[in-house]
């Protein structure tokens, strides 16, 4: 115990209190986007299984164009913690430019194959007209968010790499309130307003992202932090720097790009499972992002550290840090899935869904909360360790190795040709991540994820 406690540092309370001042506000942060999420779920949930199968397949392009979002996005906020350790306030400014260039022109692929292309995009997901027709009207209307998710996610992994996690939290903070009223006003019709059941929900979302959105933009340009500056400062970039970007952002790009197909090749084994399992993978699903709160919280602020201490130039420092947060970020996560595991039974109780589909979702979740340390282990080492340091390519490939060798071929073979329960299914997929954590452990012990950026 002694020499776990020398190797995590836990008497080193200046180094502690940095990991929780930025981690703390990014959880909130996290937090608060899964109560948007959990309002969405639980309040659609009130209209049966149909509308919330409808719901998880729309929500899946959602996730598609947020994770290719922070592909672009997390090669900016390498560049920018470093800048910041090293004090550059231009080269932030150009970078933000590049980020929401390049954020732009993806968003608008997104916007049009939701509006556009709706039923086309639902029918991939699910083989149930009912569930294709509803997921259609509520994706046609949730295409217009997506402009300002991208921007509140480009200013707000920014602002957190530069070590201002505060802002980008109170301001979803803001869209959180206004999406749980217009959820409760439009999904159900008060107030004279219609019933509009998922467009409702979507018409929420959309409204309380433009507030999100706006709060950021509105407050940075009031108090001039560093997101403010000029459009000449923001697109003045040169093209080496362009050139160095995408050297360093493509292979983050191409790594969520392929990931988030192997979690779409899920979505889709769910939807041949049927609409039962579909719906019990949605009300997991909320579990998943309240334990995603901690993981994202404790692994981003390692990310920034990282960061930070290269740009400074104080490599030993950022090696130490990294060793205490492999540590430290296991065990607790693990105390919160026993919470979880605890709590688990009393979600059942907000959907009005059949006990099948109950008893799906609770089995699913408790193999979840056992698999926690695991996920937040890999975590931290991709994206708070080998991704911040530069070493981006290595990430990557560990990443797509665990999920598309390991973890996809598995749950489809379980899942179709055996016929396993989803539980079962949905616990072989563990084993791809701890393929990765074998081989991420590995790589940062060799210290060769440190790459000091120019």
């Amino acid at each position: 115990m002694q020499k776990l406690k020398s190797l995590a540092g836990w008497g080193d309370s200046r180094f502690y209190k940095l990991w929780l001042s930025l981690s703390l506000p990014i959880m909130l942060q996290q937090g608060l986007s899964s109560v948007l999420y959990l309002l969405d779920n639980i309040m659609v949930g009130q209209l049966g299984e149909t509308a919330i199968a409808a719901v998880g397949v729309g929500n899946q392009l959602t996730f598609l164009m947020q994770v290719f979002g922070f592909g672009v996005n997390s090669g900016a906020s390498i560049f920018v913690a470093q800048y910041w350790g090293k004090n550059d306030r231009d080269g932030i400014h150009k970078v933000e430019g590049i980020a929401l260039t390049l954020s732009f022109g993806l968003v608008s692929l997104f916007m049009v194959a939701a509006m556009v292309f709706g039923h086309q995009v639902a029918d991939i997901y699910s083989n149930d007209p009912k569930v294709i027709e509803l997921a259609a009207k509520y994706l046609a209307i949730m295409g217009w968010s997506y402009v300002f998710q991208i921007v509140s996610q480009t200013l707000g992994l920014i602002l957190r790499a530069c070590g201002n996690p505060m802002l980008p939290m109170l301001s979803t903070l803001a869209g959180v309130c206004t999406n749980g009223v217009l959820n409760y006003i439009f999904i159900f019709g008060k107030l004279g307003v219609p019933a509009m059941g998922v467009e409702g929900a979507a018409l929420a979302t959309e409204i309380a992202s433009a507030v999100n959105a706006v709060v950021l933009i509105a407050v940075s340009v009031k108090t001039k932090n560093i997101i403010a500056a000029s459009f000449n400062k923001l697109f003045s970039f040169s093209k080496s720097l362009f050139r160095e970007f995408a050297k360093l952002s493509l292979p983050v790009f191409f790594n969520e790009a392929l990931w988030s197909l192997g979690i779409t090749m899920y979505s889709v084994l769910w939807g041949i499972m049927g609409t039962d399992v579909q719906a019990s993978m949605q009300i997991y699903s909320t579990v998943n992002n309240i334990g995603f709160v901690m993981m994202a919280g404790l692994g981003s602020a390692a990310g920034v550290i990282n960061g930070n201490c290269i740009g400074e130039g104080r490599i030993g420092r950022a090696r130490l840090y990294t060793r205490r947060m492999l540590i430290s970020t296991p065990l607790s996560v693990m105390a919160f899935s026993l919470i979880l595991q605890l709590l688990a039974p009393s979600f059942m109780g907000l959907y009005d869904v059949s006990p099948e589909v109950s008893a799906m979702a609770l089995s699913v979740i408790r193999v979840y909360c056992a698999a926690m340390f695991i996920y937040s282990l890999n975590y931290t080492i991709l994206i708070g360790t080998l991704r911040a340091g530069g070493d981006t390519t290595y990430a990557g490939g560990v990443d797509l190795a665990g999920i598309c060798l390991v973890s996809v071929p598995l749950a489809f073979l379980c899942g179709l040709v055996f016929e396993l329960p989803v539980w079962i299914v949905f616990m072989v997929t563990v084993l791809g991540d701890i393929t990765k954590s074998f081989l991420g452990l590995r790589r940062v012990r060799t210290g060769k994820w440190i790459r000091v950026l120019e």
